[in-house]
């Protein structure tokens, strides 16, 4: 019996407790103000429920205070984005062919990844093997035409700004439960 006990604890304990801290993620939230072309840009990004194989995440987008849109979808567990897996991120920068660079936010000074869009692009298929998943990233970059991007320890997103031509959207709240 003590065997059984310990051939499980070694093998599924380690994934029950994975699957707690995702869940603890729900409530996890970013909010990027800045402009695009002149006009002001809000979005919002949070985790809202868990149902123990995918994190269901919503993003809220205005323009000059105008809801743009909303979407919802569903995160693959293993890409959820942790405390951990975002600090990984800015640790292993180098690797993913970012830039170490300290930023100043509206929340604060912060040590960041400054990676270019390109270099993102090769990265997102290269960061499985490093235990992190930048598609959410690659997305939002893609729609906004981002040309560079601050990683750094942030939730839902792993962003802390993304510049486009001449404008600049930065972290202005975020949260992590």
């Amino acid at each position: 019996m003590k065997a059984v006990t310990l051939i499980f604890s070694l093998i599924f304990a380690p994934a029950i407790l994975a699957q707690g801290d995702i869940a603890s993620r729900v409530g996890d939230s970013i909010t990027l103000k800045g402009s695009i072309s002149g006009a002001s840009y809000e979005s919002t990004h949070r985790y809202t429920s868990f149902n123990g194989q995918s994190m269901q995440q919503s993003q809220d987008i205005f323009l000059n205070g105008n809801a743009m849109g909303s979407t919802v979808e569903d995160i693959a567990a293993d890409d959820v984005m942790t405390p951990e897996k975002a600090g990984l991120v800015v640790a292993l920068c180098p690797q993913i062919g970012g830039v170490f660079e300290e930023i100043n936010l509206p929340v604060g000074r912060t040590a960041t990844c400054r990676i270019d869009a390109a270099a993102l692009q090769e990265a997102s298929y290269q960061e499985k093997f490093l235990g992190f998943n930048l598609e959410n990233v690659v997305k939002v970059m893609d729609e906004v035409n981002a040309t560079q991007v601050w990683l750094g320890p942030f939730p839902v997103l792993g962003v802390a700004q993304m510049t486009l031509q001449s404008d600049l959207i930065q972290v202005t709240n975020y949260k992590w439960n």
